[in-house]
């Protein structure tokens, strides 16, 4: 059991290193795109791209993740070459005939997204583009079914690279604006798909079973409505901002965005990899619901003392790396932090839901979400634009968790430590109150000031009996000797 355990970490722990390294990497474009583009520049980017995924999320049925599932039905090479080779055919095949008809219908799409067929022209080009990158997925997943975790790793961080490189020469030399930004992702889609294509299709040979296929799609299609409502739940803002206000404002809602969700990348997805791989063993112990609570406390304090850094900090980091017309966007960052805390104290508190095995609940929960989220937009972006729409993102995602947490208390009741969690919070939201009132130019003093406020979180946990005996005499001995955090995480 520990063996597999032990398995599923390390894999887990190779698939985190490529998505901090791919987040990395894309917060070096940052400086390229807020000195070299305008906000609304920054907004078109962002609705374009938006768009290509509503079509790519409608069109996949979620056949990638079908994959997944299908692969490991069949323990025969040959079944499960063929399970890879029948989807990666009919996504093509499909993703063409999206193709064709997305770029003859290329101007009223236009015309819905912007008003405007002002962007026609980089519209087409993400519609090509977004062919390519069909070839893309299903090989990616195929790395994932045989564990070729460094591979996969290697092969996504080469196309970001790619990309970085392509927007330089493209934004710094050729000075392309935002047109020079969808070629690099064009040319850099081309390169890879092709790659992938050729060394998928050599492994698993050209073969297609119409009977797999239906299969496949008969079990991603009910998918697609959880991939939409997510999808609409995170992203549905933007439209709305465009529709209400302007493109300014979708771009720098989208930069605070990227800042916010950070803590998503730095805190949420390692600890999902590790607790996924334990949560269904704790579940079965006699004091699970003890140690599950304990867990979530532990959790809010790490989220929040990462989502406490993440607001006090982007202020000056934007003054770093951007022009003065992008810094306004980090007073959204708390709001959008603390809804990606939300999110993640759903893998502690949906522990019922999983053990359960009642994963509908999740579902239900994510669409009353959305339908929340729709509501608020439209009530609070036309008065209040980008503070309205961080509001209303806070708001759904605060309501999907305390679904899952109501419907997962039915199934598994955990009496958790409300009182002990409230007071973290308190914490967290006067040092939040504090830098917001008090107004620091200088910028060296401001990162000074900042720090400082950031480590004053944890400080003041320990300090005001947050908590216990026992468990700052463990802070102390950590502190004293770090190295025993290598024997704890090791298990010995």
């Amino acid at each position: 059991m520990y063996q597999e355990i032990k398995h599923l970490v390390k894999h887990g722990s190779i698939y985190t290193v490529g998505i901090i390294l791919s987040k990395i990497i894309s917060f070096i474009m940052i400086p390229l795109y807020t000195n070299l583009l305008k906000p609304e520049e920054y907004g078109i980017l962002e609705l374009l791209t938006l768009t290509i995924d509503v079509i790519s999320t409608i069109v996949g049925v979620g056949m990638a993740a079908a994959v997944m599932r299908f692969y490991y039905k069949y323990d025969e090479v040959e079944q499960r070459k063929s399970i890879v080779s029948s989807s990666l055919i009919s996504s093509l095949v499909i993703m063409a005939a999206t193709t064709l008809v997305s770029l003859l219908l290329c101007n009223r799409l236009t015309l819905l997204v912007f008003s405007s067929s002002q962007y026609t022209g980089y519209l087409r080009l993400m519609i090509i583009s977004m062919f390519f990158s069909a070839g893309i997925e299903i090989p990616l997943v195929y790395l994932r079914a045989k564990q070729k975790s460094v591979q996969f790793v290697v092969i996504s961080t080469i196309r970001l690279l790619l990309s970085l490189t392509l927007n330089i020469v493209f934004l710094v030399i050729l000075h392309k604006g935002v047109e020079g930004i969808l070629y690099s992702g064009l040319i850099s889609s081309i390169l890879i798909s092709t790659y992938l294509l050729v060394a998928t299709l050599r492994d698993t040979g050209i073969r297609f079973n119409l009977g797999q296929v239906m299969d496949i799609l008969k079990f991603g299609a009910p998918l697609l409505i959880s991939d939409m409502s997510a999808f609409m739940l995170t992203f549905a803002d933007r439209f709305f901002l465009n529709h209400y206000r302007n493109l300014e404002s979708v771009g720098l809602y989208s930069l605070a965005y990227k800042f916010g969700m950070l803590i998503s990348v730095i805190f949420i997805v390692p600890f999902h990899q590790i607790w996924s791989a334990r949560m269904f063993e704790i579940a079965r112990q006699e004091d699970a619901k003890e140690i599950i609570s304990k867990i979530l406390s532990y959790f809010l304090m790490g989220a929040l003392f990462i989502s406490l850094g993440l607001s006090v900090m982007t202020k000056d980091i934007l003054r770093l790396i951007s022009n003065p017309s992008y810094w306004s966007a980090y007073s959204l960052v708390p709001l959008i932090s603390l809804a990606y805390v939300l999110n993640g104290i759903i893998y502690v508190v949906g522990v019922g839901i999983l053990v359960s095995e009642k994963t509908k609940f999740i579902a239900i929960a994510t669409a009353i979400a959305m339908t929340v989220n729709l509501l608020f937009n439209f009530l609070l972006i036309p008065e209040w634009g980008k503070i309205g729409a961080a509001y209303s993102t806070f708001i759904s995602y605060f309501v999907r968790v305390a679904l899952i947490y109501y419907f997962s208390q039915k199934l598994f009741r955990i009496n958790y430590n409300w009182k002990q969690m409230l007071q973290i919070g308190g914490i967290y939201c006067g040092i939040i109150v504090l830098f917001f009132a008090i107004k620091i130019e200088p910028l060296i003093i401001s990162l000074v000031f900042c720090t400082a406020l950031t480590l004053s979180f944890p400080l003041l946990l320990y300090f005001l009996g947050i908590f216990n005996q026992k468990e700052k005499a463990f802070l102390r001995t950590i502190i004293r000797n770090p190295k025993q955090i290598k024997q704890i995480l090791s298990g010995r």
